[in-house]
């Protein structure tokens, strides 16, 4: 809850500079912000005057009128002082001999001072007081408080306190949604898209390469504001390829390089002047180099130094999420393997069943891509069709075996098998999204299906979606009862069930898959 409290407040600021704030507007809500955030009862804003090396309050809350009118504070004088001097935050409690004012007629419970910098420079100090409450700040308090001030010290920075940007602002928004961005996805195309978009709206980037490992082979992702000639092209790909090879010490083939372009204005005229400006970064996670970022212009001393301040601001955050995507995508595959595995083991009991899982999930996935759902959604639909008839490795061979026509209380039993498969599926909390397709796929659209007798949009689409998959393998298939039906049955009869048993649009998709792929 509190680490939500500081995340909102961080928000506050950044919501703050885009409003290009009064310097006093910004320092008031700098501390407002972590007076809020921390639940301190008062507090003070310092900044450091780069000429006298004194510390001045700017700032504060619920302080005395002495505070204020001591203005000045020396480098390594007292509390404030000696954060500001050292870089290191200080949090102090009841217990300490040094507690500012202890055992005088004003009380202070806790006190925390956190040091505001940019890069390893200090240019102020942040002070936070408890004096209403037995309690004290915490470490998680520090360390929150210690993004929240270094956020605080790079916007008064940028803002100078006099000369706030537009471009300032607008390069803090960038880098703050993509972050926020970065954060959420583990796809490597959609982290490629974000930053190489957002890189190219803050600085004139005329061509933007950027070259990574991908199943350990070397990718080049290129994209140019115009066309550009395929010398180039080939130019860029070489030179991207050896500096890879060079910072990394491995020997890389070109022939085995993968490269994808983007025009961004593809009706303007072909490029044809050289590169004349060019500037590389590593792209480093866990000490290890897995790329390289490179910008190009065709002007003269293009890159100012702020440009590279900010290449160098996002670098990190791309090669991190590149890196937790390709560690996310390994551990999805370990998921699917295990879960093929046990889904063809559940199949070995059953001669006549051997495969449908995996059918029925390959026919569910493609329904699921022409229908139009998220990689996300795509996913889930994956898992559930490996998994939606797990729960029969609960029921007998007599009853799952069986030549015969069951009875009442057999097919009970083969009935309650989505509710089986839920019940073990439900263990497992990264496949969460998929438990209601797994429960759900055998609802009918009319509602006349089980275990719950949904209808229409009530069944989740995943599950209307294996319904029909689910189905076409089953008249196709051999079973002890019965012969297989041929294809262009099986289809004749999904397309009868369209809008009694099975969803119209759902039918459509499998309909188009069918003639495309011949299934």
């Amino acid at each position: 809850m509190k680490t939500a409290i500081y995340l909102s407040e961080l928000c506050e600021i950044s919501e703050t500079l885009t409003k290009s704030p009064q310097p006093e507007e910004l320092l008031s809500q700098i501390l407002s912000a972590s007076l809020k955030a921390s639940g301190a009862d008062e507090g003070s804003l310092m900044l450091l005057d780069e000429k006298t090396k004194l510390l001045k309050v700017k700032v504060g809350s619920g302080l005395p009128d002495e505070i204020y009118e001591k203005v000045s504070i020396k480098l390594g004088e007292g509390i404030a002082g000696l954060v500001a001097q050292k870089g290191v935050p200080m949090l102090l409690g009841r217990k300490d001999s040094n507690l500012p004012l202890s055992g005088s007629k004003r009380r202070i419970i806790s006190s925390l001072s956190i040091p505001m910098k940019v890069m390893e420079k200090t240019i102020g100090v942040l002070n936070l007081n408890i004096t209403k409450e037995d309690r004290s700040f915490t470490k998680k308090d520090q360390s929150l408080l210690s993004v929240l001030a270094t956020v605080a010290a790079i916007s008064l920075e940028h803002a100078g306190l006099s000369s706030i940007t537009k471009k300032n602002i607008e390069e803090m928004v960038l880098l703050n949604k993509l972050g926020e961005a970065l954060g959420r996805s583990f796809s490597i195309e959609e982290i490629l898209d974000l930053a190489m978009t957002t890189i190219q709206e803050v600085m004139e980037v005329d061509i933007l390469s950027l070259a990574f490992f991908s199943e350990n082979k070397p990718r080049v992702r290129l994209v140019s504001q115009k066309p550009l000639v395929a010398s180039i092209k080939e130019g860029i790909k070489h030179e991207i390829l050896s500096l890879l090879s060079d910072l990394t010490g491995i020997s890389l083939i070109e022939d085995e390089m993968t490269l994808s372009t983007e025009v961004r204005h593809p009706d303007s005229e072909e490029e044809r002047g050289p590169i004349k400006s060019q500037f590389s970064l590593p792209l480093v996670a866990k000490a290890n180099i897995i790329g390289v970022v490179r910008i190009n212009s065709l002007s003269i001393h293009k890159f100012s130094e702020q440009n590279i301040r900010f290449l160098a601001t996002i670098a990190p955050q791309i090669a991190i999420s590149l890196e937790n995507a390709k560690i996310y995508v390994g551990m999805q595959e370990l998921y699917a393997g295990i879960i093929k595995a046990l889904s063809a083991e559940l199949e070995t009991r059953n001669p006549y069943t051997m495969g449908h899982s995996e059918r029925v999930t390959t026919y569910s996935l493609k329904i699921a891509e022409r229908m139009g759902l998220s990689p996300e959604e795509i996913e889930m639909v994956m898992y559930a069709g490996l998994l939606h008839d797990l729960g029969k490795i609960g029921i007998s061979d007599s009853v799952l075996l069986k030549p015969g026509d069951l009875n009442n209380e057999e097919w009970l039993e083969i009935k309650g098998h989505p509710v089986k498969s839920e019940g073990i599926v439900k263990f497992v909390s990264f496949l969460a999204q998929a438990l209601p397709v797994i429960k759900h796929h055998h609802e009918r659209f009319d509602g006349k299906g089980y275990p719950n007798g949904l209808r229409d949009g009530n069944i989740p689409l995943g599950a209307r979606i294996i319904a029909v998959a689910d189905t076409y393998d089953a008249i196709t298939s051999d079973r002890p009862y019965r012969k297989g039906k041929s294809k262009e049955d099986a289809l004749a009869i999904i397309k009868e069930c369209s809008g009694t048993q099975f969803d119209p649009a759902v039918v459509t998709a499998f309909l188009k898959v069918a003639e495309e792929t011949g299934a």
